[in-house]
């Protein structure tokens, strides 16, 4: 191997380690700065190399986010401006993600990036999921406070995202996704296979065993995956079978020492009973806990409520699905209305209240986001930033699912990829601003542009002025094929 040569393939393991251990290096006010943070220049560098449509549109987007900052501050200019900046730069960096995947494919090959992507998250899910086993302990875990977090450790460092379930939970999901692509690559040595198998089996553990409700929707839809992805290769039956016994066998595990069925029973008590009850923090409702909306009910019955057989009032049921959704409905109906204030240009990457006619403080607090992620692009950017957003993602997706000939047949690494595509864009995005923070959401971009750049995709498109670049540079022979040797 020459120099050149070993020197790229120390970068594309640089990039895969920082993207599956975000692992936090040191901090700045209180601020965790973490390895993945490291590769947005990268991702900068990616984005400005590409020639594309795709491309075009994030640099609208970029324009129009901040032409909302500056018109945000003209209103309202004693707000956090740099602030705002920093928001918008973090959406626009992990959405740059999507060039770096595009460029590692069309450098090195899709197989070889699945292959050490697969390695990296392997490494990863086999050392958090073996420490909490070992010490007998479970996923989800309280502190002190009674806030919920992950209990993720790797070999004693922290990792980034634990605090809140979903962002560490929804990138030990995507991790899965490519560790199944993984298992399915050829002429990969028997020792490794086995390998990416047991974290098939720790990787479903992890993602079940966090207790959220979402994640868990997420698992249903990856054994749907095995079932629809061995219907369509029948020669892949036994191993798609393998996959979801070793899944279904995670979960299991993951139930035994878990709250699972407390937290299900529990939602469903509330939509069913309309009442709201503290609970004990280990059968929480709480996706994150620190987004929990404390809503007494009055004594007396509002015009919106109705009485028990006990005669005591009943909330209203947008009450109960607030709660239930841990706060949701509250964040989404006052981000509406001040949506319906500034539709144009939003409130600057800001927060609630920003542009607020009353001098009292906002229901939702300090809160930044919405928890659903383009309803929080719309309310922070405006339709000036949406829009082109917008534009750019669904021109993306649109390449990285165009329809081979009929007689083609759809590999396990484009497949497996495009359930995780799927998860990242129209699952996840319904329940958290995953998209939004540098390690899942940066994952689940560099995804999306792996399969824009996959020569098979890319050559539907290059011949007729496409979404993407026709040159791709790829040096995939065959020494750089996925093979562990």
């Amino acid at each position: 191997m020459t120099s050149r040569k070993r020197g790229a393939t120390l970068f594309l393991l640089v990039v895969v380690v920082s993207l599956c251990l975000p692992l936090t290096l040191f901090r700045i006010n209180d601020d965790p700065i973490y390895l993945t943070l490291v590769l947005i220049p990268l991702a900068l560098l990616a984005w400005a190399g590409s020639r594309s449509r795709v491309s075009f549109w994030m640099l609208i987007a970029l324009v129009g986010g901040v032409v909302s900052v500056l018109a945000a501050a003209l209103i309202d200019p004693e707000d956090f401006t740099v602030r705002s900046f920093l928001s918008l730069g973090l959406i626009i960096g992990t959405a740059s993600f999507l060039f770096l995947g595009k460029y590692l494919v069309e450098r090195f090959g899709l197989r070889k990036v699945v292959l050490w992507l697969s390695l990296a998250s392997s490494v990863s899910i086999f050392a958090i999921a073996g420490r909490i086993l070992l010490f007998a302990e479970t996923v989800r875990i309280y502190t002190l406070a009674g806030e919920s977090v992950v209990n993720a450790k790797f070999f004693g460092l922290e990792i980034f995202g634990s605090f809140g379930i979903l962002s560490l939970t929804y990138l030990f999901f995507l991790q899965l996704i490519v560790v199944c692509a993984g298992t399915f690559l050829t002429k990969l040595a028997l020792p490794v296979r086995i390998f990416f198998l047991l974290n098939v089996f720790l990787g479903s553990y992890l993602v079940w065993g966090s207790e959220s409700r979402s994640a868990q929707i997420l698992m249903l839809v990856l054994v749907v995956s095995f079932i629809v992805y061995a219907a369509r290769n029948r020669r892949r039956l036994l191993g798609s079978v393998l996959l979801a016994v070793l899944a279904v066998g995670g979960v299991a595990l993951a139930m035994q020492s878990a709250h699972s069925f407390d937290r299900i029973s529990l939602t469903f008590e509330q939509l069913v009973a309309g009442t709201e009850e503290s609970v004990d923090p280990t059968s929480s409702t709480d996706e994150t806990d620190s987004d929990a909306d404390d809503n007494p009910v009055a004594d007396e019955p509002s015009p919106g409520q109705s009485e028990s057989p006990s005669g005591e009032p009943t909330p209203p049921i947008t009450d109960v699905v607030d709660t239930v959704s841990t706060g949701r409905l509250t964040l989404v109906k006052q981000a509406v209305d001040e949506i319906l204030a500034s539709p144009v240009t939003g409130n600057g990457f800001g927060q609630y209240g920003r542009f607020a006619d009353s001098d009292e403080p906002p229901a939702v607090g300090g809160s930044t986001s919405t928890h659903i992620y383009y309803l929080t692009l719309l309310w922070k950017g405006g339709l000036i930033f949406m829009l082109p957003f917008s534009v750019m993602l669904v021109m993306s997706i649109r390449v990285a699912f165009r329809r081979g000939p009929p007689k083609q047949r759809i590999d396990a690494e484009t497949f497996f990829l495009r359930a995780g595509i799927v998860s990242s864009f129209i699952i996840m995005p319904a329940f958290w601003d995953i998209l939004l923070v540098p390690s899942a959401g940066a994952f689940a971009f560099l995804l999306l542009g792996m399969l824009m750049g996959n020569p098979k995709i890319a050559e539907l498109t290059s011949p007729t002025g496409s979404l993407v670049d026709s040159s791709h540079g790829s040096d995939e022979s065959s020494d750089d094929r996925a093979q562990v040797v």
